[in-house]
């Protein structure tokens, strides 16, 4: 308040007068702490008004010689002392009244509304009014009328805020009410720089603040579903699929149902919606149409795009913008004039605007799958100590796009040597496989017994490392053949069958 207002206030006093009305317990109780107030400051008066006549006795006397030095500094601290009493106790009036104001000021948050603007941003719209009580101002005595009571409720300077969890959410951080006088409506609106449904409303006048947790109430212009996708630009990899959440909200409570469906996507890709299953809360439920009930106003869906398993070179890593659409049945009408219009034509998010359809875009970037494998009809190989042991696999390209300067190796026991043709610098197109063929030649203190081989192929695409699947070749090592020593042997051998055989021949004879 003025200094005019608290000057006219400070003028309000008690007085006895008939009332048209009995006095509420509120009412009676402000006159008395009023009462309370004035006679302490009669009192001052009457204590500063006694001691003034003291002091001024008192310089009579110590002019005459009559009073000493001390008793006159004594009188003084009595007059000043009263002086001061009597100031606060016009402090303690005064604050009095300006109680009895603050008591009597009040607003009212008539509203708070959560809506969307056209660029799609959430805003809170707050409407406040002036409910001051004139009749808390004291004025028994009549001096003033309906129109200056009014004027003393007007509430100025008025501060608001909105925050949540303490912190300011709004834009601007906070909107300034130079005036709300009595009676009367103000709004201030604020962008919502977080996604709520309830924020709390800080009011501030003179040294008055009000705090105020509320619930936003939703409010739409028109009924449209806001839609919003958590990552709206994607790549995907051909043969997989890609997901995208989205996020739907309405403002307008009522029992709804709503069509999904996509625009722009190109025919080699398929796709499906699907909702999380209200009802049992577990599991998701394919649907081509939602539903809002009159006390739900958000859900989650979840688009699904069937990447196709291949492409032309000229579609890979080319941006597709394409838009998701939630539709009611006049939305849909609209709509099917849009595409009749457009004459096949892709749709514009500004056709869309202008027809009212509720919609978001969305992109996706097709990336070829590079993937690797490994193959070998035979895992498993014999060989001899000293002999080299010679197999083959292959290199098959099982992904999408074409691989090059791919790099295979083979790991060997220790103090194996082998020779792998080719080993770098492969090139295999899609599905396309290439032969490696190997000689493995076995350590010179190999002993026979099982060993293992693990075969590996490694390529870069697009910054990422493609590498297969490790295979593990099992060799099994027989010892080596003397092939003298077993001569020898059977020679041996051969010669002490005839020895014997001409001995048995001999004594026969005789």
């Amino acid at each position: 308040m003025g200094i005019i207002r608290m000057t006219v206030l400070a003028a309000l006093c008690l007085s006895a007068g008939a009332r048209a009305q009995p006095d509420t317990k509120e009412m009676r109780t402000l006159k008395l702490r009023l009462k309370e107030a004035q006679l302490q400051l009669q009192q001052a008066r009457a204590r500063e008004q006694k001691t003034k006549t003291s002091v001024n006795e008192a310089k009579e006397l110590y002019a005459e010689g009559l009073l000493n030095k001390t008793e006159m500094t004594r009188e003084e601290e009595l007059f000043e002392l009263a002086q001061l009493e009597r100031e606060q106790a016009e402090i303690a009036l005064e604050k009095t009244r300006l109680t009895f104001l603050n008591d009597a000021l009040h607003i009212t948050l008539d509203k708070a509304a959560l809506y969307r603007d056209d660029q799609g941003n959430k805003h809170v719209l707050l409407h406040l009014s002036n409910t001051s009580n004139t009749r808390k101002i004291l004025d028994e005595a009549g001096e003033y009328s309906d129109t200056e009571k009014r004027d003393l409720v007007t509430i100025e300077n008025l501060t608001v805020r909105i925050l949540l969890d303490g912190k300011l959410i709004g834009r601007p951080f906070e909107k300034v009410i130079p005036l709300l006088p009595y009676r009367q409506r103000r709004q201030a609106d604020f962008i919502l720089q977080r996604d709520t449904d309830a924020v709390t409303v800080e009011m501030s006048y003179g040294d008055t603040t009000i705090v105020m947790p509320v619930f936003l109430e939703k409010e739409a212009k028109e009924d449209r579903v806001m839609i919003e996708a958590m990552l709206f630009s994607q790549e995907g990899e051909l043969g997989t699929r890609i997901y995208y959440d989205l996020s739907l909200e309405r403002f307008v409570e009522d029992n709804k149902s709503f069509a999904l469906d996509i625009l722009n996507l190109p025919g080699d890709y398929t796709y499906e919606f699907r909702e999380l299953d209200s009802e049992s809360g577990e599991g998701e439920q394919r649907v081509s149409q939602i539903r809002f009930k009159k006390d739900v106003t958000a859900k989650q869906i979840r688009l699904i795009i069937n990447m196709p398993r291949e492409l032309d070179k000229e579609s890979l890593n080319s941006r597709i913008s394409f838009f998701v659409v939630v539709l009611d049945r006049f939305a849909r009408q609209r709509l099917s004039e849009l595409k009749n219009a457009v004459a096949g034509r892709a749709v514009t998010a500004e056709e869309l605007d202008s027809a009212s359809v509720s919609h978001e875009k969305l992109e996706l970037i097709p990336r070829g799958k590079a993937e690797l494998t490994i193959v070998s009809s035979n895992l498993f190989h014999k060989g001899r100590i000293g002999e080299p042991v010679v197999f083959e696999y292959f290199i098959h390209n099982t992904g999408t796009v074409n691989l090059d300067r791919i790099r295979t190796e083979l790991t060997l026991p220790l103090n194996w040597t082998a020779t792998v043709a080719p080993h770098k610098d492969i090139s295999v197109d899609v599905g396309a496989k290439e032969k490696i063929a190997v000689e493995a030649i076995p350590a010179i203190d190999a002993v026979a017994g099982d060993y293992e081989a693990t075969i590996d192929a490694t390529t870069m695409h697009e910054g990422r490392e493609i590498e297969a699947v490790d295979k593990i070749m099992r060799i099994q090592l027989e010892g080596k053949s003397n092939f003298l020593i077993g001569a020898i042997l059977m020679t041996v051998l051969i010669g002490m069958i005839v020895g014997v055989a001409v001995v048995t021949i001999r004594i026969s004879r005789r």
